[in-house]
């Protein structure tokens, strides 16, 4: 699938979310553990069950942001690189597809593990946020997601001489980019290369406006087009994998989200029957919604499931 059809079977949805989620606020996750409070000989059950809720309840703030935020930036970049497509600029159309590149590879790092994980705690997350006594005795970490989230947006740069936290400091793009890869978007590697080409000041940012026979060059301001078909043709596939794997993620998480906060927008279930395992995920939510009744839920058992 080209550029233009994977941009137009997405772009209907990401918009949709992002106009729906526009103006929402995050307040939970900025919240700190009252600490003179926990350290009182007689504290109760109800401020460590307040901990744990804002503690859950920041966690999807996390992932909301994170979901979002990597599908519009995804698309603010494939409508960029679509423009410079269709405007024949074979420097634009590197640039912004790089920066695709770049975008699905970052998001990729934390896209990868929400999904799965927020299916794996849906009971447990569901009854906290019910505030079921089912999770009295029961409070799970979540350090590893927390550690991705976080990572996924303050990670940045290290300055000389700066002490920063492990998360926040930054992977370079080239080990993103090899782990998409690796998971599933084959070429990646290749193709980064040739768009850092054409964006910096290399021999391919000056060959894409030469043509060149023997002992005779000609300058040909008009050959973007070829280039850029010749990259769109060669990489199609690959193009189409990065896409796939980092927008089907974002938009899972985010109907996973809704399921547990009903007035935070998600795509439709007609739109995601399709994606991997969304709808049968979506129906055993469902499901357990629909029949749970407080007292008949074992947190002993799922405790020691999920640590398997």
């Amino acid at each position: 699938m080209n550029i233009a059809a994977l941009y137009g079977a997405y772009n209907p949805i990401i918009s949709a979310l992002s106009n729906a989620a526009n103006g929402e606020t995050y307040t939970e996750h900025f919240k700190s553990p009252n600490m003179e409070a926990l350290a009182m000989p007689d504290v109760g059950l109800n401020e460590l069950n307040s901990i744990k809720s804002a503690y859950v309840e920041g966690i999807l703030e996390r992932s909301r942001i994170a979901a979002l935020t990597s599908l519009v930036r995804s698309q603010r970049w494939l409508s960029a690189t679509l423009d410079a497509q269709k405007a024949g600029n074979a420097m634009g159309f590197a640039a912004s597809l790089r920066g695709f590149l770049e975008s699905a590879a970052d998001a990729h790092d934390v896209m990868s593990y929400l999904p799965d994980t927020l299916a794996k705690m849906f009971p447990y997350l569901y009854l906290v946020l019910i505030k079921s006594s089912d999770v009295n005795r029961l409070s799970i970490d979540m350090g590893q997601l927390e550690a991705k989230l976080i990572h996924y947006v303050y990670a940045r740069r290290k300055n000389k001489g700066e002490v920063m936290l492990p998360y926040h400091q930054n992977q370079t793009n080239a080990d993103y980019i090899r782990a998409i890869e690796h998971f599933a978007a084959a070429g990646s590697m290749a193709l980064y290369g040739e768009l850092c080409e054409l964006t910096h000041p290399a021999a391919a940012s000056v060959s894409c406006f030469i043509d060149e026979a023997e002992h005779v060059l000609t300058f040909n301001a008009s050959k973007d087009a070829d280039v850029i078909d010749d990259l769109s043709l060669r990489y199609e596939n690959t193009i189409e994998q990065l896409v796939i794997f980092s927008l089907n993620p974002a938009l899972m998480s985010l109907s996973f989200l809704q399921r547990l906060i009903p007035e935070w927008a998600g795509p439709t279930d007609q739109t995601m029957q399709t994606v991997g395992n969304t709808q049968a995920m979506l129906h055993s939510f469902d499901s357990f919604i629909a029949q749970y009744q407080e007292g008949s839920w074992d947190a002993v058992e799922f405790a020691r499931k999920i640590q398997k």
